[in-house]
């Protein structure tokens, strides 16, 4: 029997949600940019970035760009394989005989698997009939449909195949940092606001592997 989570209305929705929750968890801020564009803006500096991951049997890519150095960068991780958080699409009521599709955009938040897991179990979620009339509260333990993955590491670390094809930690990692620039540009300069991009990415995103 095929998961209503596979349905094709729950996909469209789902969709629509992250893109206007910017693929980013509305409690911890956590996001994945494997699943599309994130736009971060850091409102004290003025800056934003935008952040894109891809990823394949051989390796994986991750692309930065910051308003601040004007420059796009592609951090590439070789054998590495960066674990992003798993995001889930949170209903703050239920309405009887609805659909998990069958609700208003505001009544549907982008988390992570691990902040949709606190909140159910922690909060009541409120019941309505077709009315709207509020019928009872009620702890539900959200869904856990597969992800599409075969390991549990947590997330913004580092796997790679160790030597039986198994998976494990990646404790170093040493990106190869592609960059595009003008003949007519000081290519050492270029090479330095690139270096100094991946170094603040990892500082801040990923400090048990700071350059």
């Amino acid at each position: 029997m095929q998961s209503k989570y596979s349905a094709i209305e729950w996909q469209k929705k789902r969709r629509e949600i992250l893109q206007r929750d910017n693929f980013t968890c509305q409690m911890c801020n956590t996001f994945n940019p494997s699943l599309g564009m994130v736009e971060i803006v850091d409102k004290k500096k003025g800056v934003v970035e935008l952040h894109e991951y891809e990823s394949n049997p051989w390796g994986s890519l991750y692309r930065l760009s910051s308003s601040d150095t004007g420059q796009t960068i592609t951090m590439n991780f070789n054998d590495n394989w960066l674990v992003l958080p798993i995001l889930q699409i949170h209903h703050v009521k239920y309405t009887e005989g609805n659909e998990i599709w069958e609700y208003e955009d505001n009544d549907l938040i982008t988390l992570c698997k691990f902040c949709h897991t606190k909140v159910h179990e922690q909060f009541e979620i409120p019941m309505y009939d077709k009315s709207g009339k509020l019928v009872g509260k009620k702890k539900f333990q959200p869904e856990n449909f597969s992800s599409g993955r075969n390991h549990n590491y947590k997330p913004w670390t580092f796997i790679k195949f160790n030597s039986n094809k198994e998976y494990q930690v990646a404790n170093v990692v040493k990106p190869t940092i592609e960059f595009f620039g003008f003949a007519y540009e000081n290519s050492v300069e270029i090479q330095k606001q690139a270096n100094k991009m991946c170094k603040e990415f990892f500082d801040k995103y990923l400090p048990d592997y700071s350059q």
